[in-house]
């Protein structure tokens, strides 16, 4: 089992009942605006992990805020699911903090709660010194990352042109282009195919790329057309 996942969530206090369904309502908005900061720091993080990384039979941290019973720290040996409790949040204070001091903080959480996760377990330095490593390098790179997606990258049957899927990872969303490339590298055409959304739709929604003639073509994982670009 590897480690491949990390997950920051406020946990909600109030219920769908008469009595807090507007309490919960609030809570949920704050979740949704709380999601825009806390999903590229996981993306990032995700991305910059070794692939097949050993960390005492894990392969998801989450990571709650907010009061919690019982152990700050609890692992699951069935899914290999860990979950780490940290209960000094705020939300009202972290929503004055500037972008920069809330991208940094969100960070730091991902930060302290594996390090001490590493210090429980009495893990070696290998893992302390990569996680932080890769925290570094995501404050380095101000939080953004960008990258080819090799599933809907391809050449045309003719093989002089290509459709490179770019992703932007940023604050507030991703952005996914499709630059098209002639057989020297040079840039042709590029289009904004989405702006400003979370990787669970997006996933979804660029499953599959392919050329028909001059035209490329981006299904989604249902086999329905997503987009279709056509290269001057």
């Amino acid at each position: 089992m590897h480690l491949m996942d990390i997950e920051i969530y406020k946990l909600l206090k109030y219920r769908n009942t008469e009595e807090e369904q507007h309490l919960l309502a609030i809570e949920l908005n704050q979740n949704l605006y709380l999601k825009s900061y806390w999903d590229n720091i996981r993306d990032l993080f995700c991305l910059n992990l070794p692939k097949k990384m050993d960390f005492f039979e894990i392969s998801k941290v989450n990571i709650e805020l907010g009061k919690f019973e019982g152990d700050k720290f609890e692992i699951s040996r069935t899914n290999g699911i860990a979950t780490y409790k940290i209960e000094d949040f705020n939300f009202n204070q972290f929503e004055k903090l500037s972008d920069l001091e809330k991208n940094i903080q969100s960070l730091d959480y991902i930060r302290s709660s594996l390090l001490d996760i590493c210090n429980i377990l009495n893990a070696d330095t290998h893992h302390i010194n990569l996680f932080n490593t890769i925290c570094d390098k995501i404050l380095s790179e101000n939080f953004e990352l960008a990258r080819t997606f090799p599933k809907t990258t391809r050449w045309n049957k003719s093989r002089n042109i290509q459709a490179v899927t770019l992703m932007h990872h940023k604050p507030g969303g991703i952005n996914v282009s499709v630059k098209f490339t002639n057989k020297d590298g040079d840039e042709i055409y590029t289009e904004l195919i989405i702006e400003n959304r979370f990787w669970e739709s997006i996933y979804f929604d660029i499953w599959k790329g392919y050329w028909i003639d001059s035209k490329f073509i981006i299904e989604n994982k249902n086999g329905d057309i997503f987009k279709t670009l056509t290269p001057p």
